[in-house]
């Protein structure tokens, strides 16, 4: 094998789509613990408190595009 070797077309494909399955994947889990969380909060009673803490101390997507 020479130390150049370009990749072929059907390993690029298999990786990509590997690439695209790892990313559903992960969305997926995502989506699972912002259900789970929200969830949790809704059994504390904490929901609404746990809101106006989030509105005040994280960054809105509109804030940082602004910096």
């Amino acid at each position: 094998m020479s130390k150049n070797k370009k990749p072929t077309m059907m390993e690029v494909k298999n990786v990509l789509s590997n690439l695209i399955t790892q990313t559903s994947r992960l969305d997926e889990h995502i989506a699972q613990l912002d259900f789970i969380i929200a969830r949790y909060f809704e059994f504390k009673g904490d929901k609404d408190k746990f809101q106006k803490w989030l509105e005040k101390n994280v960054p809105h997507d509109k804030e940082k595009k602004d910096e």
